[in-house]
Formats: C-alpha cells, sequence, structure tokens
C-alpha cells in the first residue's frame, strides 16, 4: 500500500471536534478525498481520536479512547490502458528511416508502467532484414506521470517500385511498478502496423531504330528496346500501337501493332517489341512510323505513382535501299522530204520511284553530222518527267524534212 498525502489525496482534519449526543452511542466523522484519474497503489491514511471529555470536561472516569486511530483506504479505481499507433511513411532510397511509433497509456500512474514490444511480418508483405530491422521482444516503459513514449524501427530504404509494405509492432507484458497487475495496468490497443511508404517510379522510355528496307517482298525486324530507369517487384505492363509518321504506310510498308503490349518482367528493366518492315524495289524517301507507349500497369493495374513515362514514342525509320538508274535509247528514223518529223526517245528508269523523277534533257550538234536549227529543232534545258511510280517517259525531237540526197546524220539527246 502507498501513503496518501493530505492536501493532495484527501482533505486533512486538524482538532476538529466529533460529539457524541447525550443518549447516543456514536457519530461520524467525513473526509474529503480527492479523485483523480492516476492508476495507483490504494493508499491509506489514518484518523486520530484524543481529549475525549464528559460534558466538556476531562474525566477518565467516565469516558475514555478505547482504539484512538482509524485507518482510511483510498482504493484506486484507474486503470492504465496501453496502445500503440500506426505510422506510415515513405522508405526513401537508401540507409535507414525511422519509425517512431507512439505507445500511450489512458492515463498516468504512480508507478513506472513498464511493457514488452516486438515486431513481426505480416502475410506477404514486408521482411524482416530486407525491408525494415526487427524489434526481438525488449522492454519499454512509461515513466511515473507520463502518458506516454516511443518505439523506434528501423526501415530500409531501396530504389525498388514495389507496393505499399506492413510490418506489425506488438505490446505485451504490462507491468504495474514491476508486477503484473492487470486492476492498474493492461492493454489496449496493443497491435500497431508500420507501413512502409513505396516512394519510387519507374520511368520508361522506348528507343528508336533505323535500318534498311531490305530486298523486295522480304521482311526485316525492327526490335525497339522499352527500358525503365528502376526495377520493380511486379511486373510492369504497358501498351504498345504502332501509328503512321512521315510516308510510312501501316500494313504496306511495316506489319501494324494495334492493341499490343509488352511487359517487363519483375526484377528486369528492359524488354523488346519487334515491328516487321517489309521491303521494296521502291525508290523513295526515308519512311517513319512511331512507336507508342501508353497505360503503364504495376501489377496489372494502371497506376502513375508507380510508372510513369520519359519518352513514350519511338521512331522507326525504314531507311531507303533503292536507287533509280536513268537510260535513253537510241531513234533511226527516215527525216521525210519536207516538213517536221517526230523524234520519239524514251527515259527509262531501273526502278520506280515513290516520288517523281525529274532529268535534264539536251540536244548536241556532232562534228560534221546533223545542225540543230537545219536538221532538227535543238533542244535546251527541257525538264524531262517520270511520273511516280512509273518507269519510263518520252522527249520528242522535230527533224526537218528535205529533199537532198546526203549521209544519214546524227545528233545527240
Amino acid at each position: 500500500l502507498g501513503q496518501a498525502v493530505a492536501g493532495t489525496d484527501y482533505v486533512a482534519i486538524t482538532n476538529q471536534i466529533a460529539t457524541i449526543t447525550a443518549g447516543m452511542m456514536s457519530t461520524t466523522v467525513t473526509v474529503s478525498v480527492e479523485g483523480e484519474e492516476i492508476a495507483e497503489l490504494d493508499e491509506t491514511f489514518t484518523v486520530n481520536l484524543s481529549d475525549a471529555q464528559f460534558d466538556g470536561m476531562d474525566d477518565s472516569s467516565r469516558v475514555t479512547i478505547g482504539d484512538d486511530s482509524a485507518t482510511g483506504t483510498i482504493i484506486n479505481d484507474d486503470v492504465a490502458a496501453l496502445s500503440i499507433d500506426d505510422v506510415s511513411i515513405a522508405e526513401g532510397d537508401g540507409g535507414a528511416t525511422t519509425f517512431t511509433f507512439t505507445v500511450s497509456s489512458s492515463s498516468a500512474a504512480s508507478q513506472v508502467i513498464g511493457f514488452t514490444v516486438e515486431t513481426a511480418d505480416l502475410p506477404l508483405q514486408a521482411i524482416a532484414g530486407t525491408d525494415y530491422t526487427a524489434l526481438a521482444p525488449q522492454s519499454g516503459s512509461i515513466g511515473i506521470g507520463s502518458t506516454s513514449t516511443t518505439v523506434t524501427v528501423d526501415v530500409i530504404g531501396d530504389e525498388l517500385v514495389e507496393a505499399d509494405e506492413e510490418f506489425s509492432i506488438s505490446l505485451s507484458d504490462v507491468l504495474f511498478g514491476g508486477v503484473d497487475d492487470s486492476s492498474r495496468a493492461t492493454l489496449g490497443d496493443a497491435m500497431g502496423t508500420g507501413t512502409i511508404l513505396n516512394d519510387d517510379v519507374a520511368f520508361l522510355s522506348i528507343g528508336d531504330v533505323s535500318q534498311l528496307e531490305g530486298a523486295d517482298s522480304s521482311t526485316i525486324d525492327y526490335v525497339f528496346t522499352i527500358s525503365s530507369d528502376l526495377m520493380a517487384s511486379e511486373d510492369i505492363e504497358v501498351a504498345v500501337n504502332t501509328a503512321d509518321l512521315v510516308d510510312a504506310v501501316g500494313g504496306s510498308d511495316y506489319t501494324s501493332i494495334v492493341g499490343g503490349s509488352a511487359v517487363i518482367t519483375a526484377g528486369d528493366t528492359s524488354t523488346m517489341v519487334t515491328v516487321t518492315v517489309t521491303g521494296d524495289e521502291l525508290v523513295e524517301v526515308d519512311e517513319t512510323f512511331a512507336v507508342n507507349l501508353t497505360n503503364g500497369r504495376f501489377a496489372g493495374v494502371i497506376d502513375t505513382s508507380r510508372v510513369d513515362f520519359t519518352d513514350a514514342s519511338g521512331e522507326g525509320t525504314i531507311v531507303n535501299d533503292d536507287s533509280a538508274v536513268l537510260s535513253i535509247a537510241d531513234v533511226s528514223q527516215a527525216e521525210g522530204d519536207s516538213g517536221l518529223t517526230d523524234f520519239v526517245f524514251t527515259i527509262t528508269s531501273t526502278s520506280a520511284a515513290s516520288k517523281e523523277l525529274t532529268v535534264r534533257v539536251d540536244t548536241a550538234d556532232l562534228l560534221g553530222q546533223a545542225v540543230a536549227g537545219t536538221d532538227y529543232v535543238a533542244i535546251t534545258n527541257q525538264i524531262a518527267t517520270i511520273t511516280a511510280g512509273m518507269m519510263s517517259t518520252t522527249v520528242t525531237v522535230s527533224v526537218e524534212g528535205e529533199e537532198i540526197a546526203e549521209l544519214d546524220e546524227t545528233f545527240t539527246v
């Protein structure tokens, strides 16, 4: 038992006179006890009698004191119930982050309240030694008059994209002044949860690819690399679609991807997407198409707090590997006796082209042969065009007819 203190635990009585009325055999004395919300030992005080008198006079032949002291016991009616709170903090990228848990008592106590605290893994959640430093059962205490204390757990930071993880921290074995006394100290909410909040984001990018398209009707794979700057604890999935850019046409120049997907497996940082390009013999500009990424998913769920993009579009360049070689055929024809006769020269390309081909055309005399203005109409700086998709065109030179017997004459185009 503890000892009550006058003025704190009860209102003291000093030199108070108690009277038993004539003809009666008892009376009462009242002591006021101070109520409080402190878990404590039962406390005692005494009420002492002295100076007994009969009709106002000291007369030991008529009145004496037998039991001159009574004990008042102030019985404790408060219980300190201990609880521990939950803590949620970002884990950090490295080193240790301290999670500070508060152990609270529902009331102060006159004795030290002791307890045991320890951590534990939860199923499919944080793992001691990997995600946090475990607390083996250890002692803690709340000091006299206090209502709280703290317990710390070190969380291990990393650069892994992952789900939020939890571990438990629990209280047990509550003691009041070193004694197991549930009437004065007990458990309230004895289980706390530490939530390790993920603070990492996998930023994805896709590279560009530039290759020769290949021979006519052949196919070549354009392999695009999708990279993540961080690993993840779960699969990362993205939607993949292609789109035409400059001149390239899906279904003709390359095989389109519509509603495709790509997966970076948990623990990896890259994956590949392949687009098949079809070769041809058409002279053309370099053609481009895009491979676009959208809807980054972590563990099957779209989650921009864990998956985002730095470069969500890769460019495929189909490099032309065909060239057109132009040639012009000779023409040999009778001139006629008068007027103009058309000499039609054919300009031929070895390959068709996606754009029109043009070439400058000029005629020229040969020494001792045909003479421009006399034998034929000269051409100077004329442009001949082979239409896109075609392989030839013509150039016409007008030859002057005459009735002169002469050697055959030549000119060049």
